[in-house]
């Protein structure tokens, strides 16, 4: 069976802070599979929306770092998405759901620079994230 063709990477950009809601629920389906699942959030199944909550955090810690930077890629909303992992996704995750075929987030990485790295902070949207929590 051929591979089906790779995409065009242009739905790949920064992460920006409209986008913390959705990265939980991404990162608790995408991560669910890790090794380090099952240590890191041993009581998902009966608080998934905690561990929603806990990579909401992981990911405004990371903005506001300026050694860090966060990439998302999008594509279109698929309504059955939370039926095709093996982790809980509430049903009002906490963020209003798109119509189907809606541009999402439905990947994302991080990095931090090392120490000194001369992009140091070319990556903080602090503004941002101020007028959607507040941050110090």
């Amino acid at each position: 069976m051929p591979f089906p063709p790779i995409p065009s990477f242009r739905s790949i950009r920064l992460a920006v802070p409209g986008d913390i809601m959705r990265l939980g629920v991404v990162s608790a389906a995408g991560f669910r599979y890790s090794p380090v699942f099952g240590w890191e959030r041993p009581y998902h199944e009966q608080y998934p929306q905690d561990t929603l909550d806990s990579y909401r955090e992981m990911y405004i810690g990371a903005m506001k770092n300026p050694r860090c930077v966060i990439v998302v890629a999008t594509d279109a909303y698929d309504p059955d998405e939370g039926g095709k992992t093996e982790a809980i996704i509430p049903p009002d995750p906490g963020v209003e759901l798109p119509k189907k075929g809606d541009e999402v987030v439905v990947g994302v990485a991080y990095w931090k620079f090392e120490p000194g790295s001369r992009r140091e902070g070319q990556f903080n949207n602090l503004e941002g994230l101020r007028q959607l929590y507040i941050v110090g």
